[in-house]
């Protein structure tokens, strides 16, 4: 029997929209999308919400996990070289999958938990995959039959992991699994929901430094449940947590050395939907911070 596949809402978010564009250097936490009704060539997705905001940070349709704007990205990025990345991380999407309806986590079969898991994983390891196994070696008569091969895949910048892993932080304290937020300690997360009539699969995944937990709760002949990502799975991952960190806190992520924090012009941002760089007269309360690849700093300043 072979591992259980269900689809993966908006858990493959992450995987195949965001960290293949910012390796791609199309986006940045701060790009603005605008998230409003789009009609991509007779494929119309809806948010989750019903309703549009208007235009919105990379940073802010990832931790609410709002749809549009992934679907925009993905096709910016452009289906086949998203899913080569997505290869890489061992999760590979059959041919006649490929539309931007991947970017929610359409397709026929989808993947398993522990697929999902290992995929994630790369995000704490600055960027490279590794896959998970339970047995690292077998010895018969004193002599090796198995040995688990660890060499790792490169498949994300350390630069794009950690902009991922800043960016599922604010996911886990004010987005969409802010259930997550009174554990208190440097956790990152992504919730995903899929179904069409009713909710078939519902999962809360999140990651430190030192483990990574994923929660999946549906039926086994695919009947709706009224179960989000959010909600129950989400706190179920926070009773995992809360046992892994009752003794004990899990260091941050390592910022590496190609990231910056900036000062944004806010007015700027929000009336013209430019990122630009404050200028020494802004006032604090016109300023927001925000994090970038040095090699792809903002470079114009506001006046």
């Amino acid at each position: 029997v072979g591992p259980i596949r269900r689809l993966p809402g908006s858990l493959i978010k992450p995987l195949l929209v965001y960290a293949p564009a910012l390796e791609e250097d199309l986006i940045s936490p701060a790009t603005p999308v605008l998230d409003e009704k789009t009609d991509f060539g007779g494929y119309e997705p809806k948010n989750f919400s019903g309703t549009y905001s208007g235009y919105i940070s990379v940073r802010e349709s990832l931790a609410k996990s709002v749809n549009i704007p992934a679907v925009k990205i993905l096709n910016s990025t452009g289906v086949s070289k998203a899913a080569e990345y997505m290869k890489k991380l061992g999760l590979e999407i059959p041919a006649d999958d490929y539309s931007l309806a991947l970017a929610l986590g359409g397709m026929k079969e989808g993947f398993s938990l522990n697929e999902l898991i290992n995929a994630y994983s790369a995000f704490p390891n600055g960027g490279e995959y590794f896959s998970s196994g339970f047995i690292r070696k077998i010895v018969i008569d004193g002599r090796s039959a198995y040995h688990k091969n660890d060499r790792a895949m490169r498949v994300f910048s350390d630069d794009t992991a950690y902009l991922i892993n800043d960016m599922l932080k604010t996911a886990a304290q004010s987005g969409t699994a802010k259930k997550l937020r009174p554990l208190a300690l440097p956790i990152a997360a992504k919730t995903g929901t899929s179904g069409t009539s009713g909710n078939t699969d519902a999962y809360a995944l999140s990651y430190t430094t030192e483990d990574c937990v994923g929660v999946w709760l549906g039926n086994a002949d695919n009947s709706p449940m009224d179960i989000t990502g959010g909600g129950l799975p989400c706190n179920i991952a926070l009773k995992i947590n809360e046992y892994l960190y009752s003794t004990h806190a899990p260091s941050d992520f390592v910022k590496p050395d190609g990231i910056e924090s900036v000062t944004l012009d806010k007015a700027e941002y929000y009336a013209t939907h430019n990122i630009m760089l404050a200028d020494d007269d802004t006032p604090v309360e016109k300023r927001f911070s925000e994090i970038f690849k040095k090699s792809a700093l903002p470079s114009v300043k506001s006046e």
